[in-house]
């Protein structure tokens, strides 16, 4: 399993910032390629499906991801359906006088059945856009909190 974590700090008081997380559910990201978003049922709660159209050179692709813990003002957490699995969570902590907010980011190897070397391999090939990732998601929640 990879796991990546990422970190940042934003002025705003959690409640927003959670806001944002919640928004980034039901929000399109045309610089990213999401071209579509949606929750149902929304507002979201646990169990909630998070329907997304991602379009790229390739055309669109459909993803769907589950609602698995949604507890304000702290936590929002999703699992992709398919394979591989990957679960996001984003952690909303006060920090003086904003807000830390930690994504975590487990996928499920595509490799880990071919041992450790098979889990370094899947490391190498696959971590990159995990990583990147984490990146445009923690940059889309602080366009959100701003904007919200």
């Amino acid at each position: 399993m990879r796991r990546v974590v990422r970190r940042m700090r934003l002025p705003q008081p959690p409640e927003r910032v959670f806001t944002a997380c919640v928004d980034l559910l039901r929000t399109a990201d045309p610089s990213r390629g999401v071209v579509q978003r949606r929750v149902e049922p929304d507002p979201p709660q646990v169990d909630a499906v998070v329907h997304t159209t991602v379009r790229d050179r390739r055309g669109d692709r459909e993803l769907r991801a589950v609602v698995t813990e949604l507890r304000p003002p702290d936590v929002v957490c999703t699992v992709t359906e398919g394979a591989p699995a990957v679960r996001t969570e984003l952690r909303c902590e006060a920090d003086g006088g904003g807000t830390r907010v930690t994504l975590t980011s487990d996928a499920e190897g595509a490799l880990d059945t071919f041992g450790r070397l098979g889990a370094l391999l899947d490391t190498l090939l696959f971590a990159s856009g995990q990583r990147r990732a984490a990146r445009a998601t923690l940059r889309r929640v602080r366009e959100l909190a701003r904007s919200a």
